[in-house]
């Protein structure tokens, strides 16, 4: 937690003495979801203890609820030092082949990431010569953690590229919809426009105000989706499919995603409604009144960019249509994959051998004992 700079709500962290000899002193620090569901957020929980896996353990803190853990996306309940993991899940820390760990660490101040490594190569030569049966051939890897292997950061970023790219379309297709609605109301003012130029009004006064009028329309819509992204966050949730891992998604709806809201609201707002503004102040009386009576061929050049906006939109529908297409496609093509033996009437279930004692050795007889049980 000091590495991480977290400050505990209640109690505090581990120390080093607590780290250094296995089920010495075993302590845990609860996360915040966890002290507030299964102990009634009690706020003399520090000093008192709790069962873990048929063993007493300590509570020494209490997390803050904005701490969920070190892997986006994962809830953690609750935190214990490593030299307690014999109490918990089996005996792994003499397991040298078992690589169950993960390192995180902070830089310190002056210290470059190649320095780090150069420090980090030094160190896994020193382990392969020390231990050549389980470390020979293996390197420890310097990532930043938003880049670590198997992270679920990393695990994330192509799903989120998609999702980015699947969102800009519909907002560009919302956004063309808008300046076609726009440019079709100036077009409908352009004899308003056209007796307001003539009485001495200023172009570009008469262009701030169409272009206010469509700043604030993308104002009231951005708002509008963050009512609806509020609401609906619990409802997104309900679609995440069961996993054995409790799954904490942050989807509150805070200052930052306000300010990007609004930032993208205002963007697209000046963007898409430049070319309104500037088609509808180009009109003067005398066109104004040709377009009325049908005389005029400005009114069939105006109407090319409106006929540009609509065929826009279709192209962007029809990427989106085609995408959601290949995608059911694929859902489908999973659910009829022949994984080679019957489904039906088949129990999958999982065990821990190594939190029951078991050993690597011991967890192979109880797997081709069960086997030929079966």
């Amino acid at each position: 937690f000091d590495v991480l700079g977290v400050k505990l709500a209640l109690g505090r962290g581990f120390l080093a003495d607590e780290d250094r000899v296995p089920n010495l002193r075993p302590v845990v620090v609860l996360g915040h979801g966890l002290w507030e569901r299964r102990l009634n957020a009690d706020p003399a929980i520090v000093g008192r203890e709790i069962t873990l896996n048929g063993h007493a353990f300590t509570v020494v803190g209490v997390a803050p609820p904005e701490f969920i853990g070190t892997y986006g996306g994962l809830l953690t309940e609750l935190w214990v030092p490593m030299m307690m993991q014999p109490l918990l899940a089996g005996d792994r820390l003499n397991e040298r082949g078992n690589h169950w760990m993960t390192a995180l660490g902070r830089l310190n101040p002056g210290v470059s990431r190649n320095q780090a490594q150069a420090e980090l190569n030094l160190l896994a030569k020193q382990l392969a010569a020390a231990h050549p049966n389980t470390n020979a051939g293996t390197s420890i890897l310097l990532y930043p953690l938003w880049r670590a292997p198997g992270g679920a950061a990393k695990a994330m970023g192509p799903v989120l590229l998609v999702l980015g790219v699947v969102v800009s379309l519909v907002l560009l297709i919302a956004c063309a919809n808008v300046a076609n609605l726009l440019l079709g109301r100036a077009l409908d003012r352009r004899r308003e426009i056209a007796i307001r130029l003539a009485m001495g009004a200023s172009r570009g006064r008469l262009a701030r105000q169409l272009l206010t009028e469509g700043l604030l329309l993308s104002v009231a819509g951005g708002l509008a989706g963050v009512l609806v992204a509020r609401w609906s966050a619990n409802l997104l949730m309900a679609f995440l499919p069961p996993v054995d891992m409790p799954l904490r998604l942050a989807l509150d709806v805070d200052w930052r995603v306000l300010a990007f809201t609004m930032t993208i609201a205002l963007a697209s707002g000046v963007l898409f409604g430049l070319a309104p503004a500037f088609q509808g102040t180009r009109s003067d009386v005398v066109t104004a009144l040709k377009e009325e009576l049908g005389t005029s061929t400005g009114g069939r050049r105006k109407a090319r960019l409106r006929n540009a906006l609509v065929a826009a939109q279709v192209a962007l529908s029809v990427i989106l249509l085609v995408g959601a297409a290949l995608f059911l496609q694929s859902m489908r093509n999973a659910q009829r994959l022949d994984p080679g033996f019957e489904t039906r009437r088949v129990l999958l279930a999982s065990m821990d051998l190594f939190a029951h004692g078991y050993t690597e050795e011991t967890g192979r007889q109880f797997q081709q004992q069960l086997i030929a049980r079966g």
